[in-house]
């Protein structure tokens, strides 16, 4: 399925781009909670989000993100993403259970809910994919990058407006 291209993908460039996406793009690029044990210890849950794996996919080039038919298993969709490198033709698909009961917050009716639930199944059966396809090292990287774009918008607020301002904020 590889497709002869005139100029091949070169990961610098790919990592470089990818870089620069991220530190514009900050904390867009991941997502991050704090979770206590039954012991009181806090560990923190974080990864990169889909905005990052669809900048990755398209700074990767000569590829193809495709969403399989969706499986309705009563009480969950099964969403499968499929990730096509055009230049390689490496292919790997990756399927993601969304339970229908999944809480969604916010004043909705129940069918509105219904249509996030979906939506949210299906972005991160598309990010499963990216992340499970590309290198991790230019997602780790990029995630990093986003980090750091975050932190010099908040040194830069506070040296601006000081921190008891930032910590308002």
């Amino acid at each position: 399925t590889a497709v002869a291209v005139q100029r091949p993908r070169q990961l610098s460039i790919v990592a470089r781009r990818l870089e620069e996406e991220a530190a514009l793009a900050g904390e867009d690029f991941y997502y991050g909670w704090a979770v206590k044990d039954n012991n009181g210890k806090v560990s923190r849950i974080e990864g990169p989000s889909v905005d990052l794996a669809l900048s990755a996919a398209r700074c990767w080039g000569n590829c193809a993100l495709e969403s399989l038919p969706v499986q309705d298993g009563g009480d969950a969709w099964i969403f499968t993403g499929a990730f096509i490198d055009l230049e390689t033709g490496f292919t790997l698909s990756r399927q993601f259970r969304q339970s229908k009961s999944y809480m969604v917050y916010g004043k909705m009716d129940n069918e509105r809910k219904d249509d996030i639930r979906f939506q949210i199944g299906q972005s991160k059966a598309l990010r499963n994919v990216v992340l499970n396809a590309l290198p991790p090292s230019i997602i780790n990287s990029a995630m990093k990058k986003a980090k750091e774009g975050v932190r010099a918008k908040v040194e830069k607020y506070i040296a601006d407006k000081g921190l008891p301002a930032a910590v308002d904020v």
